[in-house]
């Protein structure tokens, strides 16, 4: 599987389960919300 620049690849047993695909969820609802905010490095 070729994963996308920028994309993180939710596998393994923490998607086996409802409360873990909550989880991951969650994570990436709260890092929406963040602030944008330049990386050191970034060419965006």
């Amino acid at each position: 599987m070729k994963i996308m620049k920028g994309w993180l690849d939710v596998t393994g047993p923490s998607t086996k389960k409802i409360a873990g695909l909550r989880t991951w969820i969650a994570r990436g609802e709260t890092a929406l919300r963040a602030p944008t905010r330049k990386l050191r490095g970034s060419t965006r």
